[in-house]
């Protein structure tokens, strides 16, 4: 029997479905906008990965001849990672794989792993074209 009655007429204790609209309208906005904010934030470029794994390159063989690009190929069975293709030349015989060891020039394979090493799969992404009856650079 003891309601509490609002000092506010009636008409202004609701919202209206116009501007309910327009509340749910704008929260949408703004979770699509931080959505988007952080997707692109936290996505690695191409070029930075390349440029990492380039200078991991040069320092591994001790050349500055090296160029690297991305590959088509994956290896879901092995990493989720794109894989990239370096192609090395000028590398010192004390310097090249034991693969490579009559090469100053090869091509090698590389992953960018989530903890940002980067590691050669150049051994594994060649047997795993092997098995699908494709070829990769790298060997």
């Amino acid at each position: 029997m003891t309601e509490t009655a609002s000092s506010l007429p009636v008409s202004r204790r609701r919202i209206s479905d116009d501007h309910l609209s327009l509340l749910i309208g704008a929260a949408i906005l703004i979770v699509i906008a931080v959505g988007a904010l952080l997707y692109f934030t936290t996505r690695s470029s191409d070029s930075a990965v390349i440029g990492a794994i380039r200078g991991e390159v040069q320092g591994q063989f001790r050349t500055s001849d090296v160029s690297c690009r991305g590959l088509g190929f994956t290896m879901t069975n092995v990493t989720r990672q794109k894989i990239y293709a370096c192609d090395v030349s000028n590398v010192a015989k004390g310097d090249r794989p034991n693969g490579h060891i009559d090469d100053n020039a090869f091509t090698r394979c590389y992953v960018q792993a989530v903890n940002t090493q980067i590691v050669d799969v150049s051994h594994a992404a060649s047997i795993e074209a092997k098995a699908r009856h494709e070829s990769v650079p790298c060997r």
